[in-house]
């Protein structure tokens, strides 16, 4: 993994089966592969994982909630990688 640039998919499924976080690939709208997590559970761990906790598991629960109204509109895929270093 090199230091400053995004992780490649394979670095990025590697890292979440590291924590116990299942994905799987999906296309988005423009046909790139995006690895996409499958469950609230994993969310929840990513979240945990992330430098500011609380924050991150009220964006969970914002993006869980706009789901749940019917609001996330089309394919919504979530794209922020983590950069390494």
């Amino acid at each position: 993994m090199a230091e400053g640039r995004p992780m490649t998919n394979a670095e990025l499924q590697a890292y979440y089966a590291g924590h116990g976080i299942e994905t799987e690939l999906s296309l988005d709208d423009n046909g790139d592969e995006q690895v996409v997590i499958t469950s609230e559970e994993g969310l929840r761990r990513m979240a945990d994982l992330s430098p500011n906790p609380a924050s991150a598991h009220a964006m969970v629960d914002q993006l869980l909630a706009a789901a749940d109204d019917g609001d996330a509109s089309g394919s919504t895929v979530l794209t922020g990688r983590p950069t390494p270093g």
